[in-house]
């Protein structure tokens, strides 16, 4: 449930983000150092999980392999994605790691790296420098890591971490829940 609701949220903020790089101000932060925490969180490091149509040591969505141009999703076609493979809706693009299929992807630690450091600098380009730049989650009291940054975006895409930080929910109950208890496995010694 968690990663289905994020990548309806997740669609809408790639889209926003497309649409409204230049309405925040650039921040110089590298929001990609946090992903080292983003991995222990999603999967322990395991660059070969699957969860759903999640895979990698990031959990990865099509959606997110999408926008970090990895592959391109055909939604005129339908399709399941079961485990070990991309479905016929998926295509992969071209690629210096030589991807071709999902096991390829989950084989291939460089190009997972490089995919996700790829996708959330894209998303982030032009996140408010005020939330970089915070010491805190201020209505949940959480201080603020750049890894539990990374996981609000990537947990709620844009506009979603930006709504959970300005007013400390996303208007679901079950899934504040859920982002409180994966930011405060980022960093636990930072409670």
């Amino acid at each position: 449930m968690k990663k289905l609701l994020c990548n309806f949220l997740l669609s809408g903020t790639m889209m926003f983000s497309l649409m409204s790089i230049n309405n925040f101000a650039h921040a110089d932060t590298a929001l990609d150092k946090g992903l080292p925490d983003l991995a222990k969180v999603e999967s322990n490091n395991n660059i070969h999980k699957e969860y759903l149509n999640f895979t990698g040591k990031y959990l990865m969505s099509p959606m997110q392999l999408q926008y970090a141009g990895l592959i391109k999703i055909d939604v005129s076609k339908s399709g399941e994605m079961p485990s070990g493979e991309w479905s016929k809706n998926i295509t992969v693009l071209p690629n210096e790691f030589g991807i071709k299929t999902r096991k390829d992807f989950e084989n291939n630690e460089k190009a997972q790296d490089y995919y996700a450091k790829v996708f959330i600098d894209n998303i982030t380009k032009g996140f408010p420098s005020d939330i970089i730049n915070s010491d805190y989650f201020p209505k949940r009291e959480i201080p603020m890591t750049v890894g539990r940054l990374d996981m609000c975006i990537w947990e709620l895409g844009v506009i979603g971490c930006e709504s959970f930080y300005r007013t400390g929910s996303t208007g679901l109950e079950t899934v504040d829940d859920n982002i409180v208890k994966n930011l405060l496995e980022i960093n636990p010694d930072k409670k």
